[in-house]
């Protein structure tokens, strides 16, 4: 107990002397080096570099590779035999992700990883393309392209607005159409002929 020790505060921390943690003539029980600073800022820096460790990445490699080695056993315990997990596809990808990162695999994982890395992918089987037959009946008519005018087109009306367009309506009706309320067939009953018209052409 710290009560009964016969030197009470004058300790040494590291040889446990009669004398203070700084003047001590030993190495470090830590880092077996000699420094000035007392044993307690020694620790401490210790455990400031395995926290900067632990923030690095190739501790977060560390760690994914052990993660992925864990579930490695986790899934060859599911099967009987190791002959047959190398033909799992998940067992294979776990394999080459941990070859990727020059994993050394111990024991009888070293002849399954060995004998997954070795593995050929199946051949892949030629596929012949199939021609099929002409469809019945005649052949079809050859593709004639049309023939372009040769007069210009008759000018466009005076537009004010870009967005409208100036229909016509006496070249387009029949005559029969005379004397009827053409405006009420072009909208249509409860105007389903105008909304169509805008559904179809986009426009207001």
């Amino acid at each position: 107990k710290h009560q009964e020790c016969p030197f009470r505060k004058k300790v040494c921390w590291n040889c446990h002397g009669n004398h203070p943690g700084n003047d001590c003539p030993l190495r470090c029980r830590f880092c077996k080096d000699r420094h000035d600073y007392p044993l307690l800022e020694c620790v401490k820096r210790v455990c400031r570099r395995v926290t900067d460790w632990k923030k690095s990445k190739p501790a977060q490699e560390q760690r994914n590779v052990l993660s992925s080695f864990e579930h490695l056993q986790v899934k060859l315990e599911g099967f009987e035999d190791l002959d047959l997990a190398k033909h799992n596809r998940e067992v294979q990808k776990i394999v080459k992700e941990l070859n990727e990162h020059h994993l050394i695999f111990p024991g009888d994982l070293d002849e399954l990883a060995t004998s997954i890395l070795d593995m050929k992918p199946p051949p892949k089987k030629a596929f012949e393309q199939i021609t099929p037959p002409p469809p019945p009946g005649p052949p079809p008519k050859p593709y004639v392209a049309p023939k372009l005018p040769k007069d210009s087109p008759p000018p466009m009306p005076e537009n004010k607005y870009p967005w409208s367009e100036k229909i016509f309506l006496d070249t387009l009706l029949a005559r029969g159409m005379y004397g009827c309320n053409v405006l009420s067939r072009i909208i249509g009953r409860g105007g389903i002929h105008h909304r169509r018209m805008e559904t179809e052409s986009g426009a207001r």
